[in-house]
């Protein structure tokens, strides 16, 4: 016959089993749920690759387009007035630290 010392450690161990079994099987389904999203993520991912992929090659069968060569008036260099001090000085677009 178990003693009363014996049978208080069964009903510890019990509790502590039964608490790792649940524990277990939170463990468990927290990583089916991140399973599954991972899962979903790849899935976008290699889509993503896809399309990606499908862009550069369209990307390499363009021709650069400068509009400055169709519209040549358009891009002359400008002049400003500029203010330092009190002096006015006319200054063009390649002179500037700064582009408007």
């Amino acid at each position: 016959m178990a003693t009363t010392s014996e049978d208080s450690l069964l009903n510890q161990a019990t509790k502590t089993i039964i608490h790792l079994k649940n524990e277990i099987q939170k463990l468990t389904d927290t990583l089916r749920e991140r399973e599954a999203l991972l899962s979903g993520l790849m899935d976008v991912s290699a889509r993503q690759s896809k399309r990606l992929a499908s862009f550069t090659a369209s990307m390499q069968d363009t021709v650069h387009w400068d509009p400055r060569q169709l519209f040549p008036v358009l891009f002359q260099h400008r002049t400003y007035v500029g203010i330092q001090g009190n002096k006015r000085r006319l200054v063009r677009d390649h002179q500037l630290a700064w582009k408007p």
